[in-house]
């Protein structure tokens, strides 16, 4: 059972000093536990905190870390309420993890064997500040570590080494300098803000909320993240950690804190800020060489303290940027799979010359135009990356494609055009390189796509052409037939032996003319051809497509039309041209036939009774009937 306050007390040589306990003396806001004790053992004892702890049995240790058994005892003596007490002084949890209030941190953001104080709080503490009974106050947020500034007076805290062990700031007044040394230590104090990183550890400590991300760690963890981050990117990823000094981490911290408060992505942004000012002979030491202390602090630490949230959002910004290799152990963990490359790092991997690997790269747009080798960080992105080396090394340069495919020149450059064939990369700012050949499995995969269906023949039927023989017949780009047939709407295909490939496909010409709406009625030949090879004009072709022998059927007949240079043309019956030849002669090739001239031949035909079928001058052509001869 708890004992009421003013139980038994020791004596010390036989009078008990707190038999003539003054009025209570309350513990001041923001006063530390031990600077309370210390005042109340002068006051009330006229003892030196050293001589309290061991008159009222209570060991320094016990003080200092604001132990259960400690407070108890002072509440007893004084009524004061323990919980009031507690919330001056930090307790140990376990070893080397305490608690102040509602906030866990480890021994380290406690300022250790330093004492820690504002002149010129002191200085007004004992000379007009009854609060205090003039005796110097000591502040609980003094304690710690970040805690570098006197947000009173704006001034730097003197931190210093403490005299002797186990009484370190117990008894505050035993390690001030006299009051001439307070006062110049308060005139030569310079006027320094509170860092922004300061005011929010010191806000998190009376309980209010602050940056989300910071708010969900261990308050020392977002503390020392904050410095530790700022003071790479205000002192370089080089600096001498040991060596900077309170003014120097204060600035670390409040530089850190800029980019910490906005979380993981705010955090990213002050690691970009580091690489930035990487020198270039330190980049392809890769993150040590980038990031140096900062890196060095996770990935060699010796102890089991949790570095927090910033080392998981510090190690996917490496991943993410830099060209780490899969089974590489990264602040603990093996790195599973690699997620970016440099030009260095895919140069090794594939066994490609670094210009070559550089220059497909960019011609790929997976490097900026202005790449600087010599800043080559390697974020490249792996699957992106690999895909297209992995192809280089299929790549069937482009003047190889025909033969490749079985085609002609002009036929693939209508497929790349239509982007049915695509290169590697495409060619910008006039760069050319290995990554303008064709992947062959892309190839093979385009062949696959025109033979994906089609009855498969030894020899082709009639009115059946290859592609490249289709599109001449109805005078159109090849690649209109090409996308008939991957879009499967032709019937009449026809495959002839694989090997064959492009020219293994084979169409029905008068479908495909029907589908593209340049032919119609049967496959014929255009009257040009026709004029060509029966030795005649186009105007007589034409004439004699219109104009039939007296009582008879045109002995040239149409049999459907094609599109040629935006207009429907004609086109004449191959089997009437055919019979054309059979049954009509020009008086050119009948003067052959009789060995003579023309006067001569025409003369022999009139005496005979035999006249030319059409009037010449209105056919543009004189002939005659081979059956009257």
């Amino acid at each position: 059972m708890q004992n009421e306050p003013g139980g038994n007390i020791s004596k010390l040589d036989g009078v008990d000093p707190l038999s003539t306990i003054l009025p209570m003396m309350p513990i001041l806001q923001g006063e530390s536990f031990v600077s309370w004790v210390s005042r109340f053992a002068r006051v009330q004892c006229d003892m030196s905190a050293k001589e309290f702890s061991s008159f009222v049995r209570i060991p320094l240790q016990d003080l200092a870390r604001t132990r259960d058994n400690a407070v108890e005892q002072m509440y007893q003596l004084t009524g004061i309420p323990a919980e009031r007490l507690t919330q001056g002084g930090y307790k140990q949890l376990a070893f080397r993890y305490y608690k102040h209030r509602e906030e866990e941190f480890h021994s380290e953001f406690v300022a250790g064997n330093r004492v820690s104080y504002c002149p010129q709080c002191i200085l007004n503490d004992i000379s007009d500040c009854p609060e205090s009974l003039r005796m110097p106050v000591g502040k609980i947020n003094w304690a710690f570590s970040p805690v570098r500034t006197c947000p009173v007076h704006s001034v730097p805290l003197v931190r210093e080494p403490g005299r002797g062990r186990g009484n370190l700031f117990l008894d505050l007044a035993a390690h001030m300098p006299d009051e001439a040394q307070l006062a110049k230590l308060a005139e030569i104090g310079k006027q320094r803000r509170v860092s922004e990183l300061q005011s929010y550890l010191e806000a998190r400590l009376e309980g209010r909320p602050g940056p989300e991300w910071l708010d969900g760690q261990l308050i020392d963890l977002a503390s020392r993240a904050s410095e530790m981050l700022g003071a790479c990117i205000a002192f370089g990823p080089n600096a001498n950690l040991p060596n900077l000094s309170q003014e120097d981490w204060d600035l670390a911290g409040a530089v850190g804190y800029e980019f910490t408060k906005r979380g993981p992505e705010g955090v990213r942004e002050g690691l970009e800020a580091v690489q930035s000012k990487t020198p270039c002979s330190k980049i392809q030491a890769g993150p040590q060489g980038v990031f140096g202390v900062l890196y060095q602090w996770i990935q060699f630490k010796k102890n089991r303290k949790p570095i927090g949230p910033f080392r998981e959002v510090f190690r996917e910004h490496i991943l993410e940027t830099m060209p780490i290799g899969a089974g590489t152990i990264l602040f603990g963990e093996p790195v599973l799979q690699r997620r970016r490359h440099s030009v260095a790092s895919l140069s090794q991997k594939f066994g490609v010359h670094p210009r070559t690997v550089q220059n497909a790269l960019m011609v790929a747009d997976l490097l900026p135009a202005g790449y600087d080798a010599k800043r080559d960080f390697g974020a490249i992105d792996v699957a992106c990356a690999e895909d297209l080396l992995r192809r280089m090394r299929r790549s069937v340069p482009i003047s190889e494609v025909p033969k490749y495919l079985g085609c002609k020149r002009p036929q693939v450059a209508q497929l790349i055009e239509a982007g049915m064939l695509k290169p590697i990369a495409g060619c910008r700012d006039g760069r050319r390189s290995i990554a303008q050949g064709v992947d062959a499995n892309d190839l093979d995969n385009f062949v696959n796509r025109l033979r994906n269906f089609g009855q498969p023949v030894s020899e082709p039927s009639e009115g059946v052409l290859g592609i490249a023989n289709a599109a001449e017949a109805l005078k159109v780009p090849a690649v209109k037939i090409v996308e008939l047939l991957l879009q499967r709407q032709l019937t009449g295909v026809q495959l002839l032996d694989e090997e064959l490939r492009y020219q293994s496909v084979l169409v029905d010409v008068a479908e495909v003319g029907e589908k593209l709406g340049c032919r119609t009625g049967s496959p014929g030949k255009s009257i040009s051809d026709v004029a060509r090879k029966l030795g005649l004009s186009v105007t007589s072709v034409d004439f004699l497509l219109r104009t039939p022998p007296e009582g008879m059927e045109p002995v040239l007949k149409i049999c459907g039309q094609t599109r040629h240079m935006g207009q429907m043309r004609d086109l004449v019956s191959p089997a009437s041209v055919d019979r054309f030849k059979l049954d009509y002669q020009k008086i050119t090739d009948v003067a052959t036939r009789m060995a003579t001239t023309v006067p001569e031949a025409r003369r022999k035909l009139k005496s005979r009774g035999i006249l030319p079928v059409w009037e010449p001058k209105t056919a543009g052509v004189e002939l005659y009937r081979t059956s009257e001869f």
